[in-house]
């Protein structure tokens, strides 16, 4: 009996690091914005982003607050929230990694990585697949803080169909 592919399992392609040259346009230019913000400090404060600068990447953008060892979105890209079927606005890292482990562990390191780096990370799946729909995407982590201290992380999301 074949399987049709509407019923076969979700499943998350492996992740892989890239240099940021090799982001979308899209994902360089909020790195660009970053590094302005940026300008001679470590790391660009929260309160430097304003609606307005992240105006293009509304629902495909999440931020995360560093709280211990566990993140909190503070927002959860809507566009994304949609494809998932889950909004995680207002919830810990901690809660997604009970509903669905391999995406949380996943993300974590990401978020570990940008943290002890204290730079942009890009990161790049070329397969996956989620609620019958095969894809690749990309996530650009930009992490935020206070001196040389991460506070926060931007997580912009890029889907290619």
């Amino acid at each position: 009996m074949v399987i049709p592919e509407t019923l076969r399992a979700d499943y998350e392609g492996a992740e892989i690091e890239l240099p940021l040259a090799d982001a979308p346009p899209s994902l360089l230019r909020l790195a660009e914005i970053w590094n302005e913000k940026r300008g001679s400090n470590p790391l660009p404060p929260r309160e430097l982003f304003r609606f307005e600068d992240i105006v293009p990447w509304l629902g495909y953008l999440h931020l995360l607050e560093i709280v211990g060892d566990d993140f909190k979105f503070r927002i959860f890209g809507s566009a994304v929230a949609a494809w998932l079927g889950h909004d995680y606005t207002g919830r810990r890292l901690s809660d997604v990694l009970s509903t669905v482990p391999d995406v949380g562990t996943k993300a974590a390191a990401g978020y570990r990585k940008a943290i002890a780096t204290s730079a942009p990370v890009y990161l790049h799946t070329d397969l996956a697949r989620h609620r019958g729909t095969e894809f690749g995407w990309s996530r650009l982590l930009l992490p935020l803080g206070d001196g040389d201290c991460v506070t926060h992380l931007i997580i912009a999301i890029h889907y290619r169909p």
